[in-house]
């Protein structure tokens, strides 16, 4: 972990290949451009906190590879584009925290139907749209 330590630049995406990495916690940093795609070959990766950076672009669909993640925090930052329906894919997955970017769209279905997500979601301060799918009778204390 290394929080609050005012580390900028980028994130290399030479940081998908640290194949047996367990904790990617980077909040309340200054690093910007996008989150690599190759984030998504962290499959090991139990926690993926960005919190509170200058992160911007899209989301990488990748992410739906992270099939050991918990918690994906990517809060505060400028992330636009809507969410990826491939975070669905991340079946442990318990809290989602993606307040506070730019984020468009409507939200996924796929991510109501995640029956593990069972600490939180958050998607506020965004400019998300459209309805509430079906689907988020699926959810379990959100």
């Amino acid at each position: 972990m290394i929080e609050s330590s005012y580390i900028s630049g980028t994130l290399p995406s030479s940081i998908g290949n640290l194949f047996s990495l367990i904790l990617l916690s980077l909040p309340e940093n200054n690093f910007t451009g996008m989150i690599p795609k190759s984030i998504g070959n962290l499959c090991k990766v139990g926690e993926l906190d960005l919190d509170a950076n200058s992160f911007s672009g899209i989301i990488p669909p990748s992410i739906g590879n992270m099939s050991s993640v918990t918690k994906i925090t990517l809060s505060r930052n400028k992330l636009e584009g809507s969410i990826p329906s491939t975070i669905g894919a991340c079946k442990r997955l318990l809290l989602l925290s993606l307040d506070g970017n730019n984020l468009r769209g409507s939200i996924p279905k796929e991510l109501f139907q995640l029956s593990s997500l069972s600490v939180g979601l958050d998607l506020s301060q965004n400019n998300l749209s459209g309805v509430l799918p079906q689907e988020i009778e699926h959810l379990k204390n959100t």
